[in-house]
């Protein structure tokens, strides 16, 4: 690892002002990612902003700090109103990681490609061609639904449970703040850009906000991984449903997200459009798991991850259908 200098901004306007005047500099929230990626060498810099001395305050309990730790997030409280941010923050690596690692890393770690992280041929690295659609490549964790040429697998676990919670997102700037909508931090690959979000290279999240209402509270999360602990999903999902009727229920409001499909997180909005309205019935699951995976271009070594999908589909949905009825 090579050299670096280290600043520790108390405010967020502060940090932003340090990566604007020195755009090589990154910032470091956690860092259980970001000091594997610069021993790798697959990040370098020469300053880290170090925001671990900026105070947050959790007074709204609808307004998560970036800075908060994924253990945080699994409280009480927070399960009764968004079950879904809770038990996904559950979910993610180990108890270690979960008391270092925070809600903003989180939402904008970068791809686990195997090949972008051992530095061989990747768009993202500025090369043309990706290592990951060679013949031959061992891909059974990368994407089935490829963008811009790129096969890399998002992994972040809290994504596709905000989207499913709407959430918005407060996103501070060397020029002041603005607020975007999570679905529309995330883009598609581009040449010689490694992350996934859209932010600029001086621009942090601050806050997550979050609305309450029946549909929140009626969400889950549910992924499939290799092993039980410390390690990435090969599927992740968000399910967000409500429900009207008796023994027989209707899906009256849906809301789907994905991980580990895209490099991007995937809303699921066919198979949404498949179950709204409908009877929860084996029929009505399986026309919401062939919307799912349309269009779908798994490579030899990774189409379990369609069946993945379709089965966590039908989990989360009949998981929250146990709760029944009017929400």
């Amino acid at each position: 690892m090579k050299p670096f200098s280290y600043a520790a901004p108390k405010t967020y306007p502060e940090a932003a002002a340090l990566l604007h005047d020195h755009p090589l500099a990154l910032p470091k929230a956690g860092g259980t990612d970001l000091l594997d990626l610069l021993k790798e060498g697959v990040l370098e810099t020469d300053e880290i902003v170090g925001l671990g001395q900026v105070p947050f305050e959790k007074g709204n309990p609808n307004s998560l700090p970036a800075g908060m730790t994924l253990a945080m997030l699994s409280d009480a409280e927070l399960r009764k109103r968004f079950p879904a941010l809770a038990e996904a923050a559950e979910e993610a690596a180990t108890p270690q990681v979960r008391n270092q690692g925070t809600l903003g890393g989180n939402l904008c770690q970068l791809p686990r490609c195997a090949y972008l992280r051992t530095r061989h041929a990747c768009l993202r690295l500025g090369d043309d061609t990706c290592a990951a659609a060679a013949p031959g490549a061992l891909t059974r964790f990368h994407g089935v639904f490829p963008a811009s040429g790129c096969l890399s697998a998002h992994s972040s676990s809290l994504a596709p449970a905000l989207i499913v919670l709407d959430a918005k997102l407060r996103i501070q700037g060397p020029k002041g703040t603005r607020e975007l909508a999570i679905e529309d931090l995330y883009r598609s690959p581009e040449s010689g850009a490694i992350g996934d979000t859209v932010l600029g290279y001086d621009e942090l999240i601050t806050r997550v906000d979050l609305l309450p209402s029946a549909l929140a509270s009626s969400s889950t999360y549910l992924e499939v991984r290799e092993r039980q602990s410390f390690d990435f999903a090969l599927v992740n999902l968000a399910v967000a449903a409500t429900f009207t009727g008796g023994k027989k229920l209707v899906v009256k409001e849906v809301r789907l997200a994905a991980g580990g499909i895209a490099p991007t997180p995937r809303r699921l909005r066919r198979a949404e459009a498949a179950l709204r309205g409908k009877p929860l019935t084996t029929e009505t699951l399986a026309a919401a798991g062939a919307a799912a995976v349309a269009g779908a271009q798994p490579t030899p070594h990774n189409g379990h991850k369609l069946v993945l999908l379709n089965r966590l589909i039908a989990r989360g949905l009949a998981r929250l259908a146990e709760q029944g009825g009017d929400k």
